[in-house]
């Protein structure tokens, strides 16, 4: 994702968006937000106050009245407890306010994340989560929500208190003499565009380094990964990955040091108009101390106050350099929490399935710029029935299902369930009548139980119903026996939070995990087997079909399966080349009609058989 270049509009709308993080902060968080701001104005008036009094001090001390208007040493006593209540207060502010900034900053993490998951729940489909720039935003927004709020509050608390700071020292030279106020603002004026030029190209730097910290991070979880771990090692390829990331990060450096060269320069430039400015105002109160019109607490003003307003001026800059980069992660954090829904939201509650679903006329590719997947499919699965789908590789068989699941929508046509189009079906009903196993199911990081009870969620704390899916899937034998049972935490990942036990399953268990899912799910109208049997031996690949039989006869059933022995129960058959349907019928009458779905069928049991021999 690029950064736009800088143009008119764009101050007003790092406003706009600095205002809308202030805003979240605020709701957040408003009473330790005050707080804070409360601690920042008093830390920033404090040092003032502490030169103020020391001015009085040493004035007493050298026995004359000043400028404090304090005659004698009377005055020391009150002065130094004064000073030294100061001190105290410097303490006990910082102590305070930082309490309060890591309230602000626990309580708007959450807020945060809060908001971005919640607005993730509204992306319904998966089109999105395939795009790289919204990937690429969705990483700069996870950031905005753990760690950019506390890095906005440092960078404002910084300028407000810097900008308090320079405040109270230019009225305290003003006090002393006020010539003085024109040397330091000529000393102070190159900081603050210089600085904050360097928190522009920070900030822009972070958002440029987004794809590639993606990048790096892919990379490094295939070396990390058991299941990916293992082709790389035998296939000798370990290498080839981490000179992946290694090129990342050697970009991501580059990047970097371009910018930290850029820093060194113009800090170089800041740091000796800084020492010139030092110098300056030290030569011009000695020459006014000499003269007889600085005291010598007017002379320790006068100097605390020249190099305060420096380094006020100074946070003044680079906080508000750190708030630009901050505001611009926080554009991903907007940006995404606006996200329009992928998948448009219908409002008829669907039905239950009583008559078919049709596929008319139905063209989809996943780009623009790449080739149809789908072109004008049309087909139906008749209720009550079981559907088989067969094709080879990229005929468009699990885009079918992935569309009839909306988690795609059709470029051109429409599908239809009881002659309603499923786009202005409530989408939560909708699914709410769909069971299923896709072929790249998901082994989750949670327990035996929780594995299975994501398919439906309903069911989390229903032992009974979660046991008797397991059954139907051949799996609560092996899961009964795990160290903790259906609580033991499958993952090889995720430690354990100390009550639980982890276990590993092979890849024909998890399959069957997978499939208890979708058994869980028995109230739905519609099952889709997506390759059901890819991980199942001949014996559990039998016991499979037997259940999908008995199954096809209480509801309507979709199998998707390169195995042509899975299909034969199907009541009709559809077969797919190119995106287009080329036969349909059941198994007998596509066999007599000794076109393609034959070929495939003798070529797979010829295979089976001379491997037998």
């Amino acid at each position: 994702m690029t950064v736009p270049e800088p143009s008119p509009a764009r101050p007003r709308r790092s406003l706009r968006e600095l205002g809308w993080a202030l805003s979240l902060i605020v709701r957040a968080a408003p009473g330790p937000a005050a707080l804070v701001l409360l601690c920042t104005v008093v830390a920033g008036v404090l040092p003032v106050l502490s030169g103020w009094l020391l001015r009085v001090i040493l004035d007493a001390v050298a026995g004359r009245a000043g400028h404090a208007g304090h005659a004698g040493t009377g005055a020391v006593m009150p002065a130094a407890a004064g000073f030294a209540a100061v001190g105290l207060a410097m303490t006990l502010v910082q102590e305070l306010g930082s309490f309060a900034s890591n309230t602000v900053r626990r309580t708007v993490r959450f807020r945060a994340n809060a908001m971005l998951y919640e607005r993730l729940t509204v992306i319904r489909g998966i089109g999105l989560l395939e795009d790289s720039d919204f990937q690429n935003r969705l990483r700069l927004a996870g950031d905005a929500a753990d760690a950019a709020p506390a890095q906005l509050l440092r960078s404002l608390i910084s300028s407000v208190q810097g900008l308090v700071q320079v405040v109270g020292w230019l009225f305290a030279l003003a006090a002393v003499w006020p010539p003085a106020i024109g040397i330091v603002a000529a000393a102070v004026a190159p900081i603050v565009p210089v600085r904050l030029a360097v928190g522009r190209q920070q900030a822009e730097l972070v958002v440029r380094q987004a794809p590639r910290t993606r990048r790096q991070l892919a990379f490094r979880m295939l070396m990390a990964d058991a299941r990916s771990a293992k082709e790389l090692k035998v296939f000798g390829a370990e290498r080839f990955v981490a000179d992946r990331v290694l090129h990342e990060i050697t970009l991501m450096n580059e990047q970097e040091a371009v910018v930290d060269g850029r820093l060194l320069r113009r800090q170089s430039v800041l740091g000796a108009i800084e020492m010139s400015a030092t110098v300056v105002a030290i030569v011009v109160a000695a020459s006014l101390a000499l003269h007889g019109r600085l005291s010598p607490g007017g002379l320790s003003l006068f100097l605390g106050a020249a190099v305060g307003v420096q380094n006020g001026a100074f946070a003044v800059a680079a906080g508000f350099g750190w708030v630009r980069a901050s505001v611009l992660v926080f554009r991903a954090l907007r940006q995404v929490l606006s996200q329009a829904p992928d998948v448009p939201e219908g409002t008829i509650a669907a039905p239950a399935l009583s008559r078919a679903i049709e596929f008319r006329d139905v063209w989809f590719r996943y780009r623009d710029d790449l080739p149809w997947v789908l072109r004008g499919v049309n087909l139906t699965i008749a209720a009550g029935g079981s559907t088989g789908i067969i094709g080879t590789n990229g005929a468009g068989k699990s885009t079918l299902i992935k569309l009839l699941c909306r988690l795609y929508e059709p470029h051109q046509g429409c599908i239809l369930w009881d002659g309603v189009d499923i786009r202005t079906l409530d989408l939560d009903s909708l699914r709410s009548r769909i069971s299923a196993v896709f072929q790249d199911f998901v082994p989750y990081d949670l327990t035996a139980a929780e594995n299975i009870a994501i398919g439906d969620a309903a069911a989390g704390s229903d032992d009974e119903r979660i046991t008797a899916a397991a059954t139907k899937a051949e799996a609560h034998e092996f899961l009964a026996r795990l160290p903790n049972g259906y609580g033991t935490l499958l993952s090889r990942h995720l430690p354990p939070d100390g009550t639980e036990k982890t276990a590993f399953l092979s890849g024909g268990q998890w399959q069957r995990v997978a499939l208890a899912r979708a058994y869980l799910r028995d109230r739905a109208d519609l099952l889709i087997l997506d390759e059901p049997a890819s991980g199942l031996d001949a014996e559990a690949e039998q016991a499979l079909l037997d259940k999908m039989a008995d199954m096809s006869t209480m509801r309507t059933t979709v199998q998707i399966s390169h195995r042509m022995s899975t299909q034969r129960w199907a009541d009709q058959i559809y077969v797919l080349a190119d995106g287009v349907v080329v036969e349909r019928g059941a198994h007998e009458e596509l066999m007599a009609a000794d076109g393609v779905y034959a070929a495939l069928f003798r070529m797979q049991f010829d295979g089976y058989v001379s491997r037998r021999r």
